[in-house]
C-alpha cells in the first residue's frame, strides 16, 4: 500500500481487463466529544467528463456503475466511533473514461451538513483509501495541522483528486476546504494542460428536503451538475419568485421559510 500525506504527493494505479471496478473508501472517526450527533460525514463524487462538464453522485444521487455516469455511492452511513470508523464507499466503472471516450477526473470530498452541529472535520480524521485489485492507495492528510480546516463551521474536505486516462489512474490527496459556513462543492475543469483544475465554488447539494434550499442558494449561479437529480423548473421559479419577494421586504423570514418548506 501506498501512503499520500502530503497535498501535493501523487500516485498511479494501472488497470487491465481482469477487474471492472475501482473502490474509493472514506473513513472517519468518533472525535470523542461526547455527542452522538455530529460524526456523519457524506461521501461525495463530483465527476469531470471530457467535454467539460461536471456531475456529481452522492448518498441522494448515487448514480450507476453499468450506465452514465459510470459512478456508484453504495450508502449512507450515519454513526462512527473510535472502535468502528465510519465508512462509505463509491466505486467507479474502470472502463469509465473508455466509455466516455476521453479522460475523466473525479474529485472525492466527504461533507459534514449544519445539522449535525458545529463539528470540525478534522477532528474526525478523515481519509480516503483507493484500491484496484491488490492496488492499494491511502489519501491521508492531517487536517489538524491546516488551520482553515479546523474551523467549526467549514462542512467540505477534499480528500481525494482521481484522474483516469484509459488504463491509468492518478491519484493525489488535495486537501482544500471550503469557507466557513459556505455550501459550495468542489469543481473541477480542465487547464490548458489537459489536467483538472480544482476550485471550491460549485453549486450547493443537499440531500432530502434540503434539495429545495440547495436550489435558493444556487440561483445565479451558472454552474450545474449534469447528472444531479434537480428540482422542476416550477419550483425553481416559485423559490426565485419568494426569494425576491423575502429580499423586497415582502415576507418576514418566517413566512419566507414556511412558504419555501411547502414546495417539498
Amino acid at each position: 500500500m501506498v501512503t499520500l500525506q502530503k497535498a501535493s504527493d501523487k500516485s498511479k494505479i494501472t488497470l487491465d481487463k481482469s477487474s471492472s471496478e475501482i473502490i474509493a473508501t472514506a473513513s472517519w472517526i468518533d472525535n470523542g466529544d461526547a455527542r452522538s450527533d455530529n460524526d456523519d460525514l457524506d461521501l461525495r463524487a463530483g465527476i469531470l467528463f471530457p467535454n467539460g462538464k461536471m456531475g456529481i453522485v452522492h448518498c441522494s444521487n448515487s448514480g450507476s456503475l453499468q450506465k452514465e455516469p459510470y459512478v456508484l455511492h453504495t450508502g449512507d452511513v450515519k454513526t462512527a466511533s473510535k472502535e468502528k470508523p465510519g465508512e462509505e464507499t463509491i466505486k467507479v466503472n474502470a472502463n469509465i473514461s473508455v466509455n466516455y471516450g476521453g479522460p475523466v477526473a473525479i474529485v472525492f470530498s466527504v461533507y459534514s451538513a449544519i445539522a449535525n452541529g458545529p463539528v470540525a472535520i478534522a477532528s474526525l480524521k478523515p481519509v480516503m483509501r483507493l484500491q484496484y485489485q491488490n492496488q492499494v492507495i491511502k489519501c491521508s492528510l492531517d487536517f489538524t495541522k491546516d488551520h482553515n480546516a479546523l474551523k467549526k463551521h467549514v462542512y467540505t474536505y477534499v480528500i481525494g483528486i482521481v484522474t483516469i486516462n484509459q488504463n491509468e489512474v492518478e491519484i493525489m490527496p488535495g486537501g482544500m476546504v471550503s469557507k466557513p459556513a459556505s455550501e459550495a462543492t468542489p469543481w473541477l475543469e480542465w487547464n490548458k494542460m489537459g489536467n483538472p483544475k480544482i476550485t471550491m465554488d460549485g453549486p450547493a447539494v443537499m440531500k432530502g428536503g434540503g434539495k429545495l434550499v440547495a436550489g435558493l442558494i444556487n440561483i445565479g449561479s451558472k454552474k450545474k451538475y449534469e447528472v444531479e437529480k434537480s428540482i422542476s423548473n416550477s419550483q425553481s421559479k416559485r423559490i426565485e419568485e419568494l426569494k425576491k419577494a423575502f429580499d423586497d421586504g415582502f415576507l418576514s423570514r418566517e413566512e419566507f421559510e414556511k412558504r419555501l418548506n411547502n414546495l417539498s
